[in-house]
C-alpha cells in the first residue's frame, strides 16, 4: 500500500496562455488550500520559479505561447524536482506528434481536456503524495458552496463519460493501478444520507461566510479588459518616453552648434587676417 504524507501547504505553478482558464483553474486550487503561481507564457518560467519552486506544474501542451511537453529541463535543476502534468485537449492527440514518446519521457502525467474535475484532482493527489479523500471532499463543498464554477472553464467537463481520459507515465505498475482505481472511485456519486446531508449543508454555510464568491464569468471578462489596456496604456507611455528623448537630444545638439558658430566664425576670421600678406599699394 502506498504511503501518503500529511497535508500542508503545497505549491503548484499554472503555465497557461487562456487567461480565463488560468483564473479559473488558479481559484480552485486556491481554494482547495494550494499556494498557486501562475504565468501566460512560456518564457516567464526561469524567472518565476527561482522565487517559487513548485511541486507540481500544470501545463497546456501545445499552446500559442505555452509548450508543456518541452518545460522539464526548464522546471528541473538542482533540488527543484517538480512533477509535471500536461493538458491536452483531444484534438492535440489525434494530431500527429502530439503525445510521442520522446515527448512524454519527462511528463508525469497528460490529462486530456474537458477532464472531469475529481478523476483530475485524484491524480493532483497521488502525484503530490497525498490522500485524495479530503481534497475531493473539499472540492464537493467548493463546489455546493459555489465558491467554484466549473461551467465557466472550458476544460472541464461538465457531463461524466464512462471511458477515463487519464493517461499516467509512470514505470510502476502499483503506482498506475493505485491511480486508476483512485480515479475510478471518485468518479463515482455516493448518496449521502439525511444526517450527512445535513452536517453538508450546515459546512457549505458556514465555508460562504468565511470565503467570498467567485468571480463569475463577466467579471473574468472585464479584468482580461483591464490587463490588456493597462499593457497597452504601458506600451504609450514608453513610445512617449523614447520620442522625448528624441526631441532632447535633437534639441541639445542644436542648442551646441547654435551656441559654437560665433567662435568659429571669429577664429576663421583670426586665422585669415594673420596669415595674409601685407598688400602693397600701387604707385
Amino acid at each position: 500500500m502506498l504511503g501518503f504524507r500529511r497535508w500542508d501547504v503545497r505549491r503548484i505553478m499554472l503555465v497557461i496562455d487562456d487567461f480565463n482558464e488560468m483564473v479559473g483553474l488558479e481559484t480552485l486550487f486556491r481554494r482547495l488550500g494550494f499556494d498557486v503561481l501562475s504565468f501566460g507564457r512560456e518564457m516567464a518560467i526561469s524567472e518565476g520559479i527561482l522565487g517559487f519552486p513548485p511541486d507540481l506544474v500544470v501545463a497546456v501542451g501545445r499552446g500559442r505561447h505555452v509548450n508543456g511537453f518541452n518545460l522539464a529541463p526548464k522546471i528541473r535543476y538542482g533540488t527543484t524536482r517538480p512533477k509535471l502534468v500536461v493538458l491536452v485537449s483531444q484534438a492535440e492527440k489525434r494530431g500527429a506528434g502530439a503525445t510521442d514518446d520522446d515527448s512524454q519521457a519527462d511528463v508525469d502525467a497528460i490529462i486530456e481536456t474537458p477532464f472531469e474535475p475529481r478523476e483530475a484532482l485524484s491524480v493532483v493527489a497521488q502525484l503530490l503524495n497525498l490522500e485524495p479523500e479530503p481534497l475531493l471532499e473539499k472540492y464537493e463543498k467548493i463546489v455546493s458552496a459555489r465558491l467554484f464554477e466549473p461551467q465557466e472553464l472550458k476544460i472541464i467537463r461538465h457531463q461524466v463519460e464512462p471511458a477515463p481520459l487519464i493517461h499516467v507515465i509512470s514505470t510502476d505498475p502499483a503506482a498506475r493501478d493505485s491511480i486508476a482505481k483512485l480515479a475510478d472511485e471518485a468518479s463515482r456519486v455516493k448518496p449521502m444520507s439525511a444526517r450527512e446531508s445535513r452536517y453538508a449543508k450546515f459546512l457549505d454555510d458556514k465555508a460562504e461566510e468565511i470565503l467570498p464568491p467567485m468571480a463569475d464569468g463577466s467579471e473574468l471578462k472585464n479584468a482580461k479588459k483591464r490587463l490588456e489596456l493597462k499593457e497597452a496604456n504601458a506600451s504609450m507611455l514608453e513610445l512617449e518616453k523614447a520620442a522625448k528623448m528624441q526631441r532632447e537630444k535633437r534639441e541639445f545638439v542644436r542648442a551646441m552648434i547654435e551656441t559654437s558658430k560665433p567662435e568659429v566664425t571669429g577664429e576663421f576670421v583670426r586665422s585669415m587676417t594673420e596669415e595674409a600678406p601685407p598688400s602693397k599699394k600701387k604707385n
